[in-house]
Parts: C-alpha cells; sequence; structure tokens
C-alpha cells in the first residue's frame, strides 16, 4: 500500500504552514524537553499567537484538509480489496466517524484543562500528561510515563511512514527504470543504496524555511498527481457486480490498520486549534472538525471505491502501480515519487525534533565534544535513515507495513489513548458533580473504544506477522 503521503502523517502541512515561510527560525535554540517539539513551542508562542499564529475559520480547514489528504488516499483501494468492497465502503465510513469522535474527545479535554486549571497551548503528549496530573490521586503518577508513552507511539508511526516510504520509492522508481530500460541489470539492492543516498542527503537539509518550502512543494505535487488519477478513474470501465462484498475477518483487519493509518492526525489537532483566533470554531455541527473530518472521508471513500471496482482483484498495493508507464502516465508516475520523496524530509523532521533536543542535552551534559553538535545532529539523522531502511528491508512490501504502522501506534493514537484521556480528564467533575449517569454512559462509550482498540492492536499484529512470515516462507522476501 501508498504510504500517508505528501505533509500527512507526520503534522507537517499543519505544523510547517505557509504562515511559518520567510520566518527566520535558524537562531532559536531547542528547549531542553524533547517530548516537546520546537515546532510545537513555537506555535505555542504567545507572540505568534498574537500576530502572525492566528488563522481563521478557512484558513483552518483547509489546512486540516491537506494535512489528512496526501498520497496515501491511493493505497485505500486495496483496503478496499482487503475487506470487501461493501464492508470497505462501511469501515471506510466507520472510521471517518470514529477518527472525528476522537479528535473531538482530544479537542474537549484540552479545552477544559485549559479552561479548569489555566494550562495554555497543550500538544498531544502534554496534554495526556496534564489529564493524569489533575486526575484522581491514584492516577497521577501516570502522568509522565502517559506522555512518554504517547510520543513513542508518534516516534514509531512516523518511523513506520518512514519505511514505507522507503519501499514505495523503490518500487515505483524500479517500474519506472525497467519501463525506459527493460533490459537493465540493476539489483534490488543497489536500488535501496542509491535510493539511501538520494534521502540522506535530502534529510541533511537544516533550515526550517527550505522545510517549508519541500512541503509546499509537496502539495503541490500530491494534488496534481490526484486530479489527474481521479479522472482516469471516474471515466475508466466499472466492475461492480462481479466483486465480493465482504471478505474474511482477517482482511478486515488489515483493511481496517490501512484505513487509521489514512485518517492518522490526532497529533496534529491541538497545535491546530491553538494557532485559531477562535478556537470554539474547531467544534460544532459546522465546526472545523466535522465538515473537514466529513471533506476527508468523503475523498477517502471515493478514491477507494472508484479504485477498486476500476481494477478490481488486480487492484495493487499503490494504484499508482496500476497505471500504464506510457504517455502522461509516465510522469504521473514520476510525480508519485516527488511527492513521496520530499514528504520524507517532513516526516522524519518530526522525529528529529522530538528526540534531538534530549540527545544535545546528554551531548552538552557529559561534555562530549559539544562543539560538534551539528556533526552529531547529522549522524542522528543519517542513523534514523538508517532503521528506516533496515526496516523496509525487512518488510519489503507495501501491502504489510502500511496494515502494520496503521493497526499498532496509528491504532493506539487514534482510540486506545483518546478514550483513556477523556475518562481521566473528567472523572473528577462527574465524580464532584455526582453526575453518575453521564459518567456511565461516557465511561461506557470510551471502554468500548479502548476494547476496540486493543482488539484490532493485538489481532492485527498478529494477523500482519502471520502474512509476513507466509511471504517468508514463500520466499517472497528477498534483499529488496
Amino acid at each position: 500500500m501508498l504510504p500517508k503521503g505528501s505533509i500527512n502523517s507526520a503534522k507537517e502541512t499543519i505544523i510547517i504552514d505557509e504562515k511559518d515561510i520567510g520566518v527566520d527560525h535558524g537562531e532559536k535554540d531547542f528547549e531542553r524537553d524533547g517530548s516537546n517539539s520546537m515546532i510545537f513551542r513555537e506555535i505555542q508562542s504567545e507572540n505568534k499567537l498574537a500576530h502572525q499564529g492566528e488563522i481563521n475559520y478557512l484558513q483552518t480547514l483547509v489546512s486540516l484538509i491537506k494535512a489528512m489528504v496526501g498520497a496515501g488516499v491511493l493505497s485505500l483501494p486495496y483496503a478496499f480489496k482487503q475487506a470487501g468492497l461493501w464492508m470497505g465502503f462501511s469501515l471506510m465510513s466507520l472510521f471517518g466517524f470514529i477518527s472525528y469522535f476522537t479528535f473531538r474527545k482530544i479537542v474537549l479535554c484540552a479545552h477544559y484543562l485549559a479552561k479548569e486549571h489555566n494550562f495554555e497551548s497543550l500538544d498531544y503528549g502534554w496534554m495526556a500528561e496534564k489529564a493524569f496530573e489533575k486526575s484522581l490521586p491514584p492516577l497521577r503518577r501516570f502522568a509522565t510515563p502517559m506522555r512518554y508513552a504517547i510520543n513513542t507511539c508518534i516516534f514509531g508511526f512516523q518511523l513506520g511512514v518512514c519505511s514505507s516510504y522507503v519501499v514505495f520509492i523503490k518500487e515505483h522508481a524500479k517500474e519506472l527504470v525497467d519501463y525506459k530500460s527493460p533490459s537493465n541489470s540493476i539489483s534490488p539492492a543497489l536500488y535501496y543504496v542509491i535510493e539511501f543516498g538520494f534521502v540522506t542527503l535530502l534529510v541533511l537539509v537544516r533550515s526550517i524555511r527550505v522545510i517549508s518550502f519541500v512541503a509546499l512543494a509537496g502539495n503541490v505535487f500530491v494534488s496534481t498527481a490526484l486530479l489527474a488519477i481521479t479522472q482516469e478513474l471516474v471515466r475508466s470501465e466499472h466492475h461492480v457486480g462481479s466483486l465480493p462484498a465482504v471478505q474474511g475477518i482477517g482482511g478486515m483487519v488489515l483493511a481496517a490498520g490501512a484505513i487509521l493509518y489514512s485518517f492518522e492526525g490526532q497529533a496534529i489537532i491541538l497545535p491546530l486549534t491553538n494557532k485559531m483566533k477562535k478556537p470554539k470554531q474547531m467544534m460544532g455541527v459546522f465546526g472545523v472538525l466535522s465538515i473537514g473530518v466529513g471533506v476527508v472521508t468523503f475523498i477517502y471513500v471515493g478514491v477507494g471505491f472508484l479504485g477498486y471496482i476500476t481494477y478490481g482483484d488486480d487492484t495493487a498495493a499503490s494504484i499508482g502501480l496500476n497505471l500504464p508507464n506510457y504517455g502522461i502516465w509516465f510522469y504521473v508516475k514520476l510525480l508519485l515519487v516527488l511527492v513521496v520523496y520530499t514528504s520524507y524530509l517532513i516526516q522524519q523532521f518530526v522525529i528529529v525534533d522530538m528526540a534531538w533536543p534530549f540527545i544535545k542535552e546528554k551531548i552538552e551534559n557529559r561534555n562530549f565534544f559539544p562543539r560538534l553538535l551539528v556533526l552529531w545532529e547529522f549522524l542522528f539523522k543519517i542513523f534514523l535513515n538508517f532503521i528506516s531502511f533496515l526496516l523496509a528491508i525487512v518488510v519489503p512490501k507495501l501491502d504489510d507495513i502500511i496494515p502494520l504502522v496503521g493497526v499498532t501506534a496509528g491504532m493506539l493514537l487514534a482510540l486506545v489513548i483518546p478514550s483513556i484521556c477523556h475518562t481521566v480528564t473528567f472523572l473528577p467533575k462527574w465524580l464532584k458533580e455526582k453526575n453518575y449517569r453521564w459518567m456511565m454512559i461516557h465511561c461506557s462509550i470510551d471502554l468500548t473504544l479502548f476494547i476496540a482498540g486493543w482488539f484490532f492492536v493485538i489481532d492485527g499484529f498478529i494477523t500482519n506477522l502471520q502474512n509476513i512470515l507466509k511471504d517468508v516462507r514463500d520466499g517472497e522476501f528477498k534483499f529488496g
């Protein structure tokens, strides 16, 4: 399946917004706490909120949509194939609603904590920590571990996204090279070596301004490619009656992981809310959340449904692989490669931005060649590249790595953690007001989401592992 594309799951289009272009962040030093990223802190700056950080309703809505809709949408037809046509349609619609529901829980928790305890501009990890700190006494000791758990999930998710990007670039680049030069003797291993070199050059970029322009370029690339592919899907011959309506439970679980992977956006909601002139416009029937997630769900359902009824049983892990290689489509595929290549920088930047301040502090405290900080940062980025490529080599199929990432870290961030935070945040209020009926209703809903989330995590992990082991036994997993 196609990695969740440009400026999407990594929070980048929102957090590295067009408003940041031309702003010189280069001289700002990182704070010591690595769990709260530099970008988050800049968004939280009162000066930024008072001036260029404020965005209105329409700007927020556009930012949310473009943050969630990326090249990853092209993997959704394969999710329909895994689940079955109408089960895929149902799952896509259901998870669209669940995503809205959990986004809403995150925003409600942040607003309540800000109002009751005068906290300002919380991100996902800090919101969870403060929720536990201000909850019932027995729960307070879990405050810091909860923040670490969320940041670990985000870290793991981003690393998985980077690995899926590596696989995507290699597969599509190989297809294009084979088309232009059928007799080439480039080995799969050499593709990875060449790609590692190009990706390493990309991630050594340190300027926020350059990264912002790369993000904008990714938006242009993915929008152009998506428009071209969508019109092709609409005009193609469709096969509805011959496609299965429902597949087995294993396929449904895999599809759920891929769908959650596409809908991931929990970490961007609070930074985006913090930048709004009127944060209350995030909520409500016609709020940014309801309209934005509704539009994204419509796009996802449309592309997934059209892609599957167009290519049927031949639907590939990315419908980019279903497109012909001749004519204009060669350049559309090349554009997709550029989309994912530029997005890799943004996705890894999220990891670096979270982890590097902590590493930097250790280097300075231990006086371990602190004058070579730039070199250590480059080595850290290269190390992350190495881990991403290693994971891509170990799990070199897009239809294995995408559901694996989505059904583990993605499911925890989307279902399990929001339900925990919601109960922990409001439980003292419900008990104080003796509103036991309301407490039971909400706790029942949160418990249902918690159990469902863990079911998908456990069953999805086992199913993915079985598929990976089956591919190994069948000899499908080679170096590249």
